[in-house]
């Protein structure tokens, strides 16, 4: 109904994309987490007003008006990890410009994530992804 009424010169979908990549990327294990939760963003699209914002340049109109006309299950948070940058420190800038969250230190560790792995039944999931 949102949606509906931002764009009402299209029709508008539900996209899970990035959601879907995320799910086969993690593979098999993710079906015996029952009871664990994902936090995903729904992303409503711009309305035509926004749109055609006389600030924006001509790309972010297009952008605007032809790419995020949509609804989109996205993922909550994510950032571009540089070259040299551990995956954690990566998740940490995520979660905490994303989510404004920040977890305790040992949260991080290798010996940590082995073990909660272990005790939600997925020992060999995955802790990051090429």
């Amino acid at each position: 109904e949102l949606a509906r009424s931002l764009r009402p010169d299209i029709h508008v979908g539900v996209r899970a994309l990035q959601v879907k990549q995320a799910v086969e990327r993690i593979g098999p294990e993710l079906l015996v987490l029952e009871g664990f939760y994902a936090l995903l963003a729904v992303q409503a699209p711009y309305s035509l007003r926004a749109c055609e914002a006389p600030e924006l340049t001509a790309w972010e109109r297009a952008r605007r008006r032809d790419l995020c006309s949509q609804v989109d299950l996205c993922i909550t948070a994510r950032a571009d990890r540089g070259a040299d940058e551990p995956h954690e420190t990566a998740v940490r800038r995520a979660l905490g410009e994303a989510c404004g969250m920040e977890l305790v230190d040992s949260i991080w560790r290798a010996d940590v994530q082995t073990e909660l792995r272990k005790r939600i039944g997925v020992p060999e999931l995955a802790r990051g992804f090429k």
